[in-house]
């Protein structure tokens, strides 16, 4: 798909991207096209053609009604539906040519080069040492997300690699990021900030990379116990975490990343159920180098 894609300048230079292939799998089309979505930033639609028949799924970006857009060439389909954000349908294939042609030409109306520049939503600044299994599980009370009910996205500033980063089965990236070195939150203030009230100051009874002898063990088996406010400032801050980017392997060309590096990263908060290594980790969903 990166092949055709980037071989075709039509397609490069598309305000709504249509990619179609005869005999591609029905099912993962939906898939394909929020992949295409969020590599080029643009409305994307990937249609499967077999033989007289074509069926599609497409998505789109925040600034571009999806729906509308498909509503606007409804002659061309057999039936179809959706929303803003997504859409599916069936047609007959020799109109393939035109519904990538009358949805250029419709988004061109709509869009200009700025909408295509990638935005991010977050709600909330978090320093790493907020991470805790309270703040999680108060977090697993707004599920499900969804469209109406996006789940929630972090930022934390200057956090440290504590290990190269790892390229996992050429595409996805691992990393191992610990609070930075400005603890000013934690040493500075006894005032926490709303997701440290939710995450009190405890030892963490996760599987977070630290090691722990028994004492430290006893005290995180122990709700009620609490850890000395020095101990555990420290403790908060060596704590590290790992942080996947699914799909942001190629990230590291544009951002080449070493052991000790400072990075802002956005993510959202998980759980990894691995009876031996799991634990608390974080899913990617950009990162960058600090602005000086």
């Amino acid at each position: 798909m990166e092949e055709r894609l980037t071989g075709d300048p039509a397609l490069c230079d598309a305000y709504c991207i249509v990619v179609d292939g005869e005999g591609w799998h029905r099912g993962v089309i939906g898939i394909t096209a929020t992949r295409v979505v969020e590599r080029y930033n643009r409305p994307a639609v990937v249609i499967s053609r077999d033989g007289a028949e074509a069926f599609g799924s497409g998505r789109s970006i925040r600034s571009f009604h999806l729906l509308e857009a498909i509503e606007a060439c409804g002659n061309l389909f057999s039936r179809y539906g959706g929303h803003s954000h997504a859409c599916g349908f069936s047609m007959p294939s020799a109109n393939v040519a035109d519904l990538r042609a009358q949805l250029d030409s419709f988004a061109r109306t709509l869009l200009t080069p700025a909408d295509f520049d990638p935005t991010l939503d977050l709600d909330a600044e978090l320093d790493l040492a907020e991470i805790t299994p309270q703040l999680f599980q108060a977090l697993q009370l707004l599920e499900p997300y969804g469209m109406e009910n996006p789940e929630p996205i972090f930022a934390a500033r200057a956090v440290q690699l504590t290990a190269p980063p790892r390229i996992l089965k050429d595409k996805h990236l691992k990393l191992k990021v610990r609070a930075g070195t400005n603890l000013s939150m934690l040493t500075e203030s006894r005032e926490l900030s709303p997701a440290a009230i939710l995450a009190t100051p405890r030892c963490h009874p996760d599987g977070a990379a630290i090691r722990r002898s028994e004492k430290m063990a006893a005290i995180a088996e122990d709700p009620g116990s609490m850890l000395p406010a020095a101990q555990s400032r420290e403790l908060r801050s060596k704590i590290t975490f790992d942080a996947l980017g699914w799909h942001m392997a190629e990230r590291l060309k544009q951002t080449p990343l070493l052991a000790g590096d400072a990075v802002d990263i956005a993510f959202t908060v998980g759980h990894n159920d691995h009876p031996e290594y799991g634990g608390l980790e974080l899913s990617l969903r950009d990162l960058q180098i600090p602005r000086q």
